[in-house]
């Protein structure tokens, strides 16, 4: 069972966390954490804004404990912070404030190993890391052909930034059935998110 503890200045939980996560535990230091190295822990880091803080926290996260997978929960995201902690090793960024519903399913990204950060976010990740990072374009073509015409056409948007409701406005098709063909994309391709999907798919010949 995969544990779930937040790291926060004071040890005090909010009530969003507790409603998504009932049994979650918090401390005010990784030394409090006692994190057990084989263990299975997602560990929620409560940025507030102290960058220092944050950079101690991660350095030591990641220099004692493997097992553990690090979403940042900051009061104010921003892309730079964003852009740092994901660099660290994070596999998350989100507002601490955000609905149990949202933090239940990054948790449900993250614990399979992939990437989760706001919409806003994403898309910025995803057109500046295009500039760097390209796949040959005839393993684009490759992997396009595992798809069907209409995946086709969502898995481009998806790898341009595209939210899933500029995607079904776009291709005149419903939220509900981008998503079902995301997730037959995730499935043929082997990624476990929209940033790695796009990545694969970028044939950007400029990077």
């Amino acid at each position: 069972m995969i544990k779930n503890l937040v790291i926060t200045k004071n040890g005090l939980l909010l009530d969003n966390w507790v409603s998504a996560f009932p049994k979650i535990v918090a401390v005010a230091t990784v030394e409090d954490a006692n994190l057990v190295s084989d263990q299975a822990t997602i560990i929620w880091l409560h940025s507030t804004g102290s960058e220092e803080w944050l950079t101690d926290c991660l350095t030591k996260l990641y220099l004692n404990n493997a097992q553990s997978t690090v979403v940042v929960i900051s009061n104010m995201p921003d892309q730079l912070e964003a852009s740092k902690i994901l660099s660290a090793g994070a596999l998350g960024y989100c507002h601490a404030y955000s609905a149990p519903k949202v933090l239940t399913q990054v948790r449900s990204i993250v614990s399979k190993g992939g990437v989760w950060v706001g919409r806003d976010m994403l898309q910025y990740l995803i057109l500046s890391t295009r500039q760097l990072v390209s796949t040959a374009p005839d393993k684009v073509e490759t992997l396009l052909a595992r798809l069907s015409p209409r995946e086709q056409e969502v898995a481009q948007l998806v790898s341009q930034g595209f939210s899933n409701k500029q995607i079904a406005r776009d291709l005149a098709i419903s939220e509900r059935t981008v998503k079902a063909h995301i997730t037959s994309c995730f499935g043929l391709l082997n990624v476990n998110d929209r940033l790695q999907l796009a990545l694969i798919l970028n044939k950007n010949e400029s990077a």
